[in-house]
């Protein structure tokens, strides 16, 4: 059995802890990517539930239309057009509000850690 020498152990020593630092940036890069995706869809989150509230804030005021339009004898045309799509819109459509966000769904994604990519992304979510 060969024994090594305090060189090569100190050479084992120094390839295990720089290892080791690549592991702990890569780990890190993986963290900044996860949170800055986090708080991009945190916002676009909030984003489409303010407008939803906005658009159902418009449904009792596109119900007058519609109540005021049949009641009157006036080309309804335009106001009733709008009022129809207020109401529409506030159904969506089958639109799809987007998911509440989730850290751990984000964290199981396969996760690119080459940060070129989405250095704005993390520079946008950490400034």
């Amino acid at each position: 059995m060969a024994t090594l020498t305090e060189e090569q152990k100190a050479a084992r020593r120094e390839a295990r802890m720089v290892a080791q630092r690549e592991q702990e940036g890569r780990r890190a890069r993986r963290e900044a990517i996860v949170q800055a995706r986090y708080v991009q869809s945190y916002r676009r989150y909030r984003e489409w539930e303010a407008t939803e509230d906005r658009l159902r804030s418009l449904v009792p005021r596109a119900l007058e239309v519609l109540e005021r339009t049949l009641s009157e004898e006036a080309d309804p045309k335009p106001a009733l057009s709008a009022a129809l799509s207020v109401l529409r819109a506030a159904g969506l459509n089958g639109l799809e509000r987007p998911s509440r966000p989730s850290r751990y769904r984000l964290e199981l994604e396969e996760v690119d850690t080459d940060l070129e990519d989405v250095e704005p992304e993390v520079a946008e979510a950490t400034g």
